[in-house]
């Protein structure tokens, strides 16, 4: 239900008294079950009515029963430390109210994960930042898919590249894990895209487990059913990092593939003819669709008289110059009417080289190096030993890929922090449960896109925060807090002073992780919450959690307990 998934607080009612007081016809007054928009309603009066914690409102009104419109304003101004005009405090009051606010409708408002959120909506709802940069400046959200489980929890965390460590079960079904390779691309195809459309990357394993034979049925099974959804690559193309196609926003609703590519050669896709004596250049007689002829505005019947401004004596001539560029080169050829054309050299995949599957590698979007990367979709691969020792820098990382893998399934939590601060755009976290969890707090910013541009994680820290857990969720009834924890990833300590969580020399790329633990009736239920310190808003907040251990499951997608929070900056 609605309140279940969006209540931030709870009554804490004896349990003598725990069913809705329900009025009407044919109606048990004890009835125990809550149907309807009237259980929920009594649920909200209750609380508002029962829970000390959220007794905010007769500070403001007094004696009184209606909040007026400065006293709402005073109380966004001096508890919720919100910056409002007038205006603007009316016009909340007379379209979020309906002109009128009581006690009940406050502390409704007050309670609600939706409407009341201790992070930035304008952060976390919507995409916020500009999507129409380079790939290669974003952090990307991504997941190992070892089960059907990983699967779902990546599609609804908008995790934007899978991590696949592909082989063939016992029944000869490819699978990623135990997860089929079937059921990953149907499930991208159905569901990659309904709430995000931003692209999603399928990174096959770096470990280079796979064959050359499952590397052509890979391609095999992609290109058979789902060739739709793929992105051709740039290398094909001839693009440079600038390409407006090289971006999230221009790549939504596709599927790119990187993994190891066989090695290509420079390519153009372009014919020509003589003209009739040496010197007066070449006549071209064809193009090919999707090359970098193509790409570059050449068309059938060009006059072409310089290639780099050196006149270009004939078709022979020509093939030589070309063949001394290199994949991703840049160059000029000239027109009969002195317009000079740019081209990037593209590339074609060398069939005579055996080292990869040249079906598949004609698939791939981005490739795998493993040394140093000068080219856009060249991506570099980093383990937990190379990492340590390399000198990659945050601005070496602006114009090519790297991916740091976790050869076990436990990502070392040292290590991810270093390729934060690196830039590293793709982090294996493995499936420990605290390194997903630094996921899932890093990633709810622009949105939940599971794109982020780069922070700079070495900046000066200059956040102080104090979050205070009030009450715990609606579903174990509001109880208080009786064990927390708090760990900073990136710039910044943590100390914890019973319910009291204080934050310090913080910036805009920390990440946050709070456990907590609440007793109740017998039994200890454990919650995490995980967000960047930057999107904090000070007041009487409610808090996102996710439930990690208790004597049963909830059910409930968001928890969330009710918070005070006092940041400074």
């Amino acid at each position: 239900m609605w309140f279940e998934n969006n209540s931030g607080f709870s009554n804490t009612l004896d349990r003598a008294d725990d069913g809705p007081v329900m009025v009407g016809k044919n109606i048990n007054k004890n009835a125990k079950n809550l149907t309807g928009f009237s259980s929920i309603l009594a649920s909200y009066l209750r609380s508002a009515i029962s829970i000390q914690a959220m007794n905010i409102f007769p500070k403001f009104v007094h004696d009184g029963d209606i909040m007026t419109v400065e006293q709402f304003g005073k109380f966004l101004r001096e508890t919720q430390r919100t910056d409002v005009t007038d205006s603007q405090v009316r016009e909340k009051y007379n379209y979020r109210f309906g002109g009128a606010i009581h006690r009940y409708n406050f502390n409704t408002y007050l309670g609600g994960l939706s409407t009341n959120c201790a992070l930035d909506p304008l952060r976390t709802k919507d995409v916020w930042q500009d999507m129409t940069q380079p790939l290669t400046r974003y952090s990307v959200n991504t997941a190992r898919i070892e089960s059907e489980a990983d699967l779902t929890r990546a599609l609804e965390d908008s995790s934007r590249a899978f991590l696949l460590n592909l082989k063939k079960n016992e029944e000869g079904v490819l699978c990623s894990g135990t997860c089929p390779l079937q059921t990953i691309l149907e499930s991208i195809q159905k569901n990659g895209f309904v709430t995000n459309s931003y692209p999603i990357v399928l990174c096959l394993s770096p470990a280079k487990t796979i064959s050359l034979e499952l590397m052509d049925e890979l391609a095999c099974i992609i290109t058979k059913d789902f060739s739709s959804l793929l992105a051709k690559g740039l290398m094909f193309e001839g693009s440079i990092i600038s390409d407006p196609k090289f971006s999230p926003a221009a790549l939504r609703k596709k599927v790119l593939l990187l993994g190891y590519q066989s090695r290509l050669k420079p390519f153009v896709g372009c014919f020509v003819a003589d003209m009739n004596r040496d010197g007066l250049g070449v006549r071209v007689t064809d193009v090919v669709e999707g090359t970098p002829a193509a790409k570059g505005g050449l068309s059938k019947d060009d006059w072409l008289t310089h290639i780099n401004g050196e006149a270009i004596q004939n078709k022979q001539h020509l093939r030589e110059r070309l063949a001394k560029f290199h994949l991703g080169e840049e160059f000029t050829l000239r027109k009969e009417n002195l317009e000079d054309i740019k081209i990037v050299v593209g590339g074609i995949v060398d069939t005579d080289d055996k080292g990869a599957s040249a079906s598949l590698s004609n698939i791939l979007f981005l490739k795998y190096t493993d040394g140093n990367s000068e080219k856009p979709w060249e991506t570099q691969v980093l383990g937990g030993k190379t990492i340590q020792n390399s000198n990659l820098k945050r601005k070496d990382l602006d114009d090519h890929f790297a991916l740091f893998y976790s050869e076990g399934i436990s990502a070392n939590l040292d290590h991810i922090g270093i390729a934060t601060e690196m830039g590293v755009q793709f982090i294996d976290t493995g499936i420990l449960q605290e390194a997903q969890m630094w996921a899932h707090g890093r990633f709810v910013d622009n949105g939940g896109s599971g794109y982020l541009i780069k922070s700079d994680s070495g900046m000066e820290g200059t956040v102080t925060a104090t979050v205070e857990i009030i009450a715990g969720p609606q579903e174990i009834k509001g109880v208080a807090l009786t064990k927390g924890r708090a760990r900073v990833y990136g710039a910044g300590s943590a100390r914890v002073d019973g319910s009291k969580f204080t934050f310090k020399g913080c910036n805009d790329a920390t990440v946050t992780v709070i456990d907590c633990e609440f007793a109740q009736n017998g039994g200890s239920f454990s919650f995490s919450a995980a967000f960047p310190l930057a999107l904090l808003r000070s007041g009487c907040r409610v808090l996102p959690l996710r439930q990690t251990g208790g004597p049963k499951d909830l059910g409930v997608p968001t928890p969330s307990a009710y918070c005070y929070i006092r940041r400074d900056v």
